[in-house]
């Protein structure tokens, strides 16, 4: 079982693609790929135990998402955001997790959306007083915002905000910030 933007689960499978696609954006999260490193496809193969066609493919479909760059006759890197682009996604990401917070405090009281985000909530700030790695911050803030999505209950909100590539913006800001 797969569970997608809005916390709703569905069985599926993934494709040798996918699975090249969620190692390079945990890789991202985990700060091993940082922005404007160059991802060799012949390292991808080797560590992913793919076909080059099968990183290729992977490697298209982050460019369709701005989260890697493809440069003819020099490859692929990861993209690093501009000053410009933060101040624009931050603009968007505001009005967004707005309207994701109103609609979940419309429907917290509908069946039992109010303990399902409040168990999320609650491991959370658990986790967030413990201090632990990156990537797993990363994670219970994405299941965080993946259950306001669900109790609010708008399909859209919820298909438009995993494509603002939220976890590229937190691993490069967290780079900028920590210095490292």
């Amino acid at each position: 079982m797969e569970e997608g933007a809005a916390g709703l689960t569905a069985p599926r499978r993934q494709s040798s693609p996918d699975q090249v696609v969620d190692a390079i954006i945990r890789g991202i999260m985990q700060r091993r790929y940082v922005p404007g490193q160059r991802l060799v496809e012949a390292d991808l193969t080797r560590e992913l135990n793919v076909s080059r066609g099968t990183i290729r493919e992977a490697l298209k479909r982050l460019a369709a998402e701005s989260i890697v760059r493809i440069t003819p006759h020099r490859g692929a890197y990861i993209r690093a955001l501009t000053r410009t682009e933060v101040d624009e996604l931050l603009v968007c990401l505001e009005v967004l997790t707005g309207l994701s917070a109103r609609l979940a405090a419309e429907n917290v009281d509908k069946g039992d959306n109010r303990s399902r985000f409040q168990a999320v909530a609650d491991s959370l700030v658990r986790f967030e007083a413990v201090g632990e790695d990156l990537y797993r911050s990363i994670r219970q803030r994405v299941d965080f915002y993946n259950a306001m999505l669900a109790v609010g209950g708008n399909r859209e909100l919820a298909r438009i905000m995993p494509l603002l590539q939220i976890h590229q913006f937190r691993t490069q800001f967290h780079a900028y910030h920590s210095g490292s």
